[in-house]
């Protein structure tokens, strides 16, 4: 744990909101054969993904010394995210198919692992 990287964590970070925005927009419209998701839906919860790409990524690219603030906001906007996805689920879990909810049970259970390691990398940061 003490030898990763944080820019190496916001790479990661930023590798994962792409390929969650990609899923999102790309494979769960195909996935969602009942058309039970709304397409604003789709639109917004990819666009979150983009924009934590985007946002990971610049910052991975223009930060040079002090990590932690971003790591501090992207943990909180990847918390944000899990958040909104888990209501979501929660209130269309009768309107999901199984595959569609084990997805997007997959999909915070992973995120959160990446905000569980962005805290543990701001932590170390502060105690040395």
């Amino acid at each position: 744990m003490t030898n990763i990287n944080p820019r190496s964590v916001l790479y990661l970070d930023a590798g994962g909101a792409l390929l969650t925005a990609v899923l999102v927009w790309f494979l769960v419209p195909f996935l969602d054969t009942e058309r039970e998701i709304l397409p604003n839906q789709i639109q917004v919860l990819g666009g979150i993904g983009a924009f934590c790409f985007l946002f990971s990524s610049s910052f991975a690219i223009l930060v040079k010394k002090n990590f932690g603030p971003a790591l501090g906001i992207i943990a909180l906007v990847n918390t944000a995210y899990c958040a909104l996805t888990a209501y979501w689920i929660f209130f269309s879990r009768s309107n999901l198919s199984p595959i569609l909810l084990g997805y997007f049970a997959m999909e915070v259970t992973a995120i959160s692992a990446v905000v569980w390691l962005e805290i543990r990398v701001i932590q170390r940061l502060h105690s040395g």
